[in-house]
């Protein structure tokens, strides 16, 4: 027991404590002490002469444990360590915790005990599982609390294997010496509580009334709190800080004391452990504080295979059922939770000895659960249950309906006589183990496992009588999908999936058989039009879970009604987190003919890359299956891959399909992605797919070896991308699965080529500087002869030649062939200038890993790594053998002409953005963009916010002013860029007439920088048309330069400014230019500038009258009711050209003008934020 492991040393452990001359007392006093009471003395002789441990074990052997334990405590205040006492007291009532704990457990634990197989699978530990248990809570950072995170999906056995940590440390046998309390909560009990305290939390797990609640939290770095399925709970953590409690004893909701634990405002110093399924709550990671985020795996497939010997006991039978079970991954998922998987081995063992064919009953969840559900109802030898049995049995179905309504799994007599359960029934529920109970004091049960319940819940809607329940809380089966695919409910897993394998699976007669009537024909239309509903409706990723979509039509296994419904799909955005996933999507992707945009997680669910061909993996082959619908639908225009891991196989298979040109995808974009691999493979296919022209890499890292790589991609002619983005996702908001709004892109044609020679510079420009020069392949020094690659360079810019003309004669120039040999178009485009060739020792591995690559010669030699891939033809890989091999083939009637078409006509080329936020760059990266500026004619918006960029600020910016920089947008939001910048941000403003969008928010570039900025800007040369400023600190001194600016500048059309402190006083200047002739702003925005109700008059002044103000933004201002109506009557005025007006959401007070703008429209729209 746990009260005697430590009894059995407490003595040593304490005389432990003692010191030299502390414990010579305590042998005198120990012979004293036990004639006073009377007790036979050990002989001094062996009192004298024995150590700490001697003396304890004479002590325990003279006068037993107890007598001996109290004879210690008695002699502990006179030699003045009365502190032992007191520590003696606290570890008893510890112990006596341990007990309580280790009883309730192994009650809880026994009510599953028949899945149990002695000596096996027990509630003991495994040896891995107790290394990783003492290893998660070893100290990685000196003095830091741990958080712990156990991921697994949902009934995956989260609880189950919590409640084996419980027990092992009941007992002694983990985290004995780490933590003297351990306090389980389950967030699925606390739910039902409205108003709590930790205190209260603590005490509800307590044996008595007597909580030692200061001794407890004395030490809270003994303390580890386990927190259990958190996401029923929905807690987001998300909210403020100041509504958190840091006080242990104050009463607050469940939701915000559990996340003030979490977040450690509450004894920050105790130890976590949390299991959660993964991504809920959104972001759990990062709102931690260093978490360390585990994926649980207590049942291994090693495990399941066991488990199949022992239950069966015939090793044949056993070995063919659960090679049938590994075969099919969504049941042998099932498998890895014990109680499933005792139930899978029941079902399938009776199915096997009544000679029926596993494939033909048990080849989908629901039928294992209906063969289940036969078995327990129908004897042995018989059609039909009993009419009490099948009584019973709807009695039951009608329990699981309410509770999944009511988000209930343990009921009392009430809810079981409400839906017609008698207590007799009870008994036999539990004999059929179809329930068990759920405290050992009451009448309260719960179904063996929430899978059950679901199902039951499933098969009530089947009844002829699912019309009329007698709870007003069931809702008919259409709110039930509704509900189910929205994802409104967390603990609703598998019920649409039971409903659709039930009504549309090969169930018929068993259900006839065990239901009587029952309505699986007459639903099948109406479930039908249902999905259709929800696959058509306008923006699907909000309102429709994919995945669950996805899996509902698994389940059913009907190509011709997986067709017929996914062929309208317009958009397609899930996560990937288990191998089943990969699974489902993979099968009804395939039949996503109309699919424009798709949306995609890839986290590490892949296999390591062993062995000598890791394809053959089923995991990879699901992803290959994936893939190809790049290739096989001509519609898809969009694909963002978010939160992934991608392996070299996994970015290989991936690139293998967006390199085709017969791949449609015109947007490619990246958010938090890791590369584990070399990222030439991922750049190679801007160079080999002339359709790709957006590139956004948001909270992806590039070395510097990856931006040169990148840069000489770009350089290459054959890549038409025209916008790179290399930002990071703004503070505060999570990133999340489904895509943000549309990024707004400022689309422009390809530069025409003038006819003669190369350009020159212009008179008066002066030269890029001498620092830039050696980054530029096709200069050469005076005098000097001209080289091949300046040969070259010239060639490829001839401006009288088509480009396949041009690549042709600089390949006759290079080499020489006969006229009857082709050149191929990526020879030409290899040899374009690029960037200076750096080493990298990866090259030749990544060369010879490319299994799509059939000729060696194709690859890039591995001292030109940086330089751009050479592309391949544009009917795809150099080898046909290559292609059917890793390529989905070509549908009829599919040709490869698109790109050549987009190519062949740069007219029509669109200006897409190339995105790379948060990407890690640093001041050194500035180098090769600057080259690459210099020498890319398409690339016509960059964005690097939110990168350590402020030190290459000059060299970045020399390139902007190069007369053959084509950059039409600048986004250096957040580079830490200071006012001692902005001279060269001016100089860019006068020297380069394609930029036409500037924006430098959230970079301190005070007052002093905008002055600089605004020099430029007034001068007539300046063609900006917008300048966003956002959180640049600037003050209305700032303003007053750029009033000058609006009055004397005719481009500018949209100005932002919010989030800086300009106040009333800064408004004014502006709204006195804002009303002079010369200006031509368009778009003011004011969010957050410290506004009040004193200047509201005259910004009615240029609602009313401006004749070029077309928005207005004063979100997150102070206007006061007074000020918003004076703003909403001058949007009402005759001569108010303004069509938007943003004002925060009103107050009570202000809702007045707001419904009366909307009962009586004015002429601009209100926008409430």
């Amino acid at each position: 027991m746990a009260a005697s492991f430590i009894s059995d040393f407490r003595i040593m452990w304490y005389l432990d404590e003692l010191k030299k001359n502390e414990f010579l007392q305590f042998k005198q006093l120990l012979q004293q002490e036990t004639v006073q009471r009377g007790l036979q003395p050990i002989p001094w002789a062996q009192v004298k002469k024995a150590k700490r441990q001697d003396l304890a074990s004479l002590m325990t052997q003279r006068y037993g444990e107890q007598p001996a334990w109290d004879l210690a405590l008695c002699i502990f205040p006179k030699i003045h360590r009365k502190d032992l006492c007191d520590k003696a007291s606290r570890e008893s009532s510890a112990n006596a915790y341990r007990a309580h704990i280790q009883k309730k457990f192994i009650r809880m634990w026994s009510r599953d005990a028949f899945t149990e197989i002695p000596g096996c699978f027990d509630q003991t530990l495994t040896s891995e599982e107790h290394e990783s248990l003492e290893e998660y809570f070893t100290p990685r950072v000196p003095r830091r609390p741990h958080t712990v995170v156990l991921k697994a999906l949902q009934r995956m056995g989260k609880t189950r294997f919590l409640m084996k940590v419980m027990l092992a440390w009941s007992d002694g046998t983990l985290y004995r010496d780490k933590f003297s309390f351990i306090f389980y909560l389950c967030c699925r009990e606390l739910k039902q509580l409205r108003v709590t305290s930790l205190a209260r939390l603590i005490c509800r797990e307590w044996p008595d009334d007597s909580v030692p609640l200061a001794d407890i939290v004395a030490q809270p770095e003994r303390i580890l709190f386990i927190v259990d399925s958190l996401e029923e709970l929905l807690c987001t953590l998300m909210e403020p800080e100041s509504e958190l409690c840091r006080d242990w004893r104050e009463e607050r909701s469940v939701k915000t004391v559990l996340s003030s634990l979490l977040r450690r405002k509450i004894l920050p110093e105790s130890a976590l452990l949390l299991a959660a399924m993964p991504m809920r709550p959104e972001g759990l990671e990062s709102k931690l504080d260093h978490p360390n985020m585990q994926d649980l795996r207590s049942f291994q497939a090693s495990h399941v295979k066991q488990y199949f010997c022992c239950s069966f006991g015939d090793r044949g039978r056993a070995m063919a059922a659960f090679s049938w079970v590994q075969s099919n991954e969504h049941l042998f998922t099932m498998c890895h939770v014990p109680l499933l998987c005792w139930m899978m081995c029941t079902s399938l063992k009776q199915e096997m000895e009544r000679g029926r064919d596993l494939a033909a009953t048990c080849c989908r969840s629901s039928s294992v659960f209906l063969s289940f559900m036969f078995q327990a109802f129908i004897p042995k030898g018989a059609i039909r249950p009993s009419q009490q049995g099948q009584g019973l049995l709807k009695a039951l179905c009608s329990l699981a309906a309410e509770g999944m309504w009511t988000d209930t799994w343990v009921f009392g007599e009430e809810e079981l006589r409400r839906n017609g359960i008698a207590d007799t029934d009870t008994t036999t529920l539990l004999d059929l183990r179809l329930f068990r109970k759920y405290s050992e004091s009451g009448s309260s049960y719960c179904f063996i496992h929430m899978c059950m319940q679901e199902f039951c819940a499933a098969m009530y809607y089947l009844l002829d009588s699912s019309r009329d329940h007698p709870s007003r809380a069931v809702r008919p089966i259409d709110a039930l999908l509704l509900t189910y695919f929205r994802k409104d409910r967390a603990s609703w897993v598998f019920l649409g999936c039971f409903l659709f394998g039930l009504v549309y699976g090969s169930e018929h007669q068993r259900l006839d058989a065990l239901l009587g009537m029952q309505r699986s024909r007459e639903l099948a239309p109406q479930l039908l039009g249902c999905l259709r509903s929800l696959v058509e409706i306008k923006e699907p990723e909000e309102q429709v879970e994919f995945l669950l979509l996805f899996y509902a039509l698994f389940e059913v296994q009907s190509d011709a009604f997986a067709s017929h419904l996914m062929s309208s799909l317009r958009e397609a955005h899930f996560p990937l987190r288990e191998r089943p996933d990969l699974a489902v999507a993979a099968y009804c992707l395939k039949y996503c003919y109309s699919l424009r945009e798709l949306t995609v997680s890839v986290p590490e669910i892949f296999p390591e890359e062993r062995g000598p061909n890791p394809m053959s993996s089923r995991t990879l082959l699901w992803w290959r299956q994936i893939c190809c619908v790049l290739t096989a639908n001509e519609h898809l225009q969009k694909l963002l891959v978010v939160e992934s891991k991608l392996s070299r196989w996994t970015l290989l298979i991936l690139c293998c399909q967006l390199r085709q040109t017969t791949c449609p995808v015109q947007r490619l974009e990246t958010r938090k992605v890791s590369f584990f691999c070399e990222t030439g493979i991922f750049f190679e296919v801007f160079t080999s797919n002339p359709n790709l022209q957006h590139l956004s890499m948001t909270s992806t890292q590039l070395s510097h070896d990856e931006v040169w790589v990148l840069c000489s991609t770009l350089c290459n002619p054959v890549c038409n991308l025209q916008e790179l983005l290399p930002q990071r996702a703004r503070a505060g908001g999570a990133t999340s699965l489904m895509p943000r709004a549309s990024v707004l892109c400022w689309p422009g044609p390809t530069a025409p080529a003038r006819a003669g020679k190369e350009p020159r510079r212009r008179p008066g420009t002066p030269p890029s500087p001498a620092r830039h020069r050696p980054l530029l392949p096709s200069r050469r020094r005076e005098g000097a002869a001209p080289g091949r690659a300046h040969r070259l360079a010239e060639t490829s810019r001839s401006p009288d030649l088509p480009g396949r003309e041009r690549a042709s004669r600089a390949g006759r120039r290079r080499n020489p062939k006969p006229e009857n040999v082709q050149v191929r178009r990526g020879r030409c485009a290899g040899e374009a200038p690029t960037l200076p060739r750096r080493r990298d020792p990866r090259a030749r591995s990544m060369a010879h890993s490319w299994g799509w690559v059939a000729d060696a010669r194709e690859l890039p030699h591995p001292r030109h790594t940086s330089a751009a891939f050479p592309a391949p033809s544009p009917r795809g890989p150099s080898s046909p053998e290559a292609s059917a091999q890793h390529m989905a083939p070509e549908g009829p009637g599919r040709t490869s002409t698109r790109g050549q078409s987009r190519q062949g006509s740069p007219e029509h080329v669109v200006s897409p953005p190339c995105r790379l936020q948060d990407s890690g760059l640093s001041a050194p990266d500035c180098k090769a963009l600057a080259s690459m500026l210099e020498i890319n004619r398409k690339l016509t918006l960059l964005d690097l916010s939110d990168n350590k960029l402020a030190e290459g600020v000059p060299t970045l910016c020399a390139a902007l002013y190069h007369p053959y920089c084509t950059l039409k947008t600048l986004v250096m939001a957040g580079c830490q860029i200071c006012e001692h910048f902005c001279p060269h941000f001016s100089e860019v403003l006068l020297r380069n007439t394609n930029l036409s969008h500037l924006d430098l928010s959230s970079n301190p570039l005070m007052d002093k920088g905008v002055a600089q900025l605004c020099e430029a800007l007034r001068q007539p040369t300046c063609r900006l048309q917008t300048l966003c400023l956002k959180q640049c600190k600037i003050t209305p001194r700032g303003c007053q330069d750029l009033a000058f600016v609006l009055a004397s500048n005719l481009n500018l059309r949209i100005l932002k400014i919010g989030g800086n402190n300009i106040g009333d006083a800064g408004v004014g200047p502006l709204i006195k230019a804002l009303l002079h002739p010369n200006c031509g702003l368009q778009e003011l925005s004011l969010d957050s500038c410290q506004l009040t109700r004193a200047c509201c008059e005259d910004l009615a002044s240029v609602i009313a009258h401006s004749q070029t103000l077309h928005e207005l933004d004063v979100t997150g201002n102070a206007l006061s009711p007074r000020g918003v109506m004076l703003l909403c009557e001058a949007a009402r005025g005759p001569r108010c050209v303004l069509r938007k007006l943003r004002m925060s959401r009103p107050s009570p007070e202000e809702a007045f003008w707001f419904d009366f703008c909307r009962d009586n429209p004015p002429p601009c729209v209100i926008y409430v934020d």
